[in-house]
């Protein structure tokens, strides 16, 4: 930490032009006409943002449910198995976080997304 903030303050633009430093962790989203702009967590910002979600927007799954939407663009809730489909077919939020605990040959591996 101590490194990066002594490069940013003596960013010298003959030997190197400092433009951005860090990981973005929010995006805007414009809205139509009359309406408010949101904003969105960004993939790279999740493990920063996690802590502050709340409990109710974090979805446990399975690696079944993680096959069927990385394998299509817009995957049916039906295609899903249960208890990931009813869950589905019951959140009423349009953005929420995905975990996936994966063990493969005594490897774990936990695995966070969010889900627009």
């Amino acid at each position: 930490m101590a490194l990066s903030k002594s490069i940013i303050q003596n960013n010298d633009y003959k030997r190197i032009r400092l433009t951005a430093a860090g990981t973005k962790v929010m995006a805007k989203q414009d809205a139509g006409r009359g309406a408010e702009a949101q904003f969105r967590v960004l993939g790279e910002g999740l493990l920063v943002i996690l802590p502050f979600v709340e409990s109710s927007t974090i979805i446990e799954s399975d690696l079944a449910s993680l096959r069927i939407l990385l394998s299509s663009y817009y995957p049916l809730v039906s295609n899903f198995n249960e208890p990931f489909r009813e869950t589905m077919q019951n959140c009423r939020k349009l953005i929420f976080v995905l975990c996936y605990n994966i063990v493969v040959q005594s490897y774990q591996l936990q695995l966070r997304a969010v889900i627009y």
